[in-house]
């Protein structure tokens, strides 16, 4: 309650059924909830469920989701960021995966994915992490040591993740932004794409062709004088 208020969290709710502590409200205008998880006999902590995220699902690259690609024929995006993309599955819509997953959004979420949780001003804490369409669960086991900072460090943390998550009032713009200022050239080109096939009359669209024209790759320059 104390890191809640900190946070100034909205129409917070705490209640204890049956063994099971939770806390409940609303910060930055998105639903949060903190609970008490048990994993097993060993396993324990707190649990941060932040909800209304952009509609995209996340999971660490692993043999499981290999096999869900070859055999099960499951559609992953590829940003075009290889230290991305082979470290994290992310399934969705393109146009909203390029308009949230900016530069710093993908490596605060592939450091969480891969079990740190990394805070803008540096440090980390140890997560499970996962996204499921749109909500962001982040586990904290507990250990030796006060628990109030851990809690604080993970809403912290986690409410840093979700604003870098959130989905844009205009996703076209977005992308155009981010074009701006994405120094992969392989994301560049996949956003250019994504732009002109799916927002080809948007006014952000044109400008954005327009600038990519001057873009220090060729088949950036040619895929912009294409579209």
């Amino acid at each position: 309650q104390e890191a809640a208020l900190a946070a100034h969290w909205e129409d917070m709710r705490a209640d204890d059924r049956f063994g099971k502590a939770f806390l409940e409200g609303r910060a930055d205008g998105l639903p949060v909830r903190f609970e008490s998880y048990r994993r097993g006999r060993y396993e324990w902590g707190t649990r941060l469920v932040i909800r209304g995220l952009a509609r995209l699902s996340a999971r660490r690259e692993s043999t499981a989701t290999a096999l869900e690609k070859r055999f099960l024929g499951e559609t992953e995006i590829e940003l075009g960021a290889p230290a991305f993309d082979e470290r994290c599955f992310v399934s969705g819509s393109a146009a909203i995966a390029h308009a949230v997953l900016d530069a710093p959004a993908r490596r605060l979420l592939a450091s969480a994915l891969s079990g740190r949780l990394a805070f803008e001003e540096g440090g980390s804490l140890g997560v499970r992490a996962r996204l499921s369409e749109g909500t962001l669960t982040l586990e904290c086991r507990e250990g030796w040591g006060p628990s109030y900072r851990r809690v604080r460090d993970l809403l912290r943390g986690g409410l840093t993740l979700a604003r870098h998550l959130t989905l844009p009032p205009d996703l076209p713009l977005r992308i155009a932004r981010n074009l701006a200022a994405e120094s992969q050239p392989a994301v560049r080109l996949n956003a250019l794409a994504t732009l002109a096939r799916e927002y080809p009359d948007n006014p952000a669209t044109q400008p954005a062709l327009v600038a990519a024209l001057q873009d220090a790759r060729a088949e950036v320059r040619l895929r912009a004088a294409s579209a």
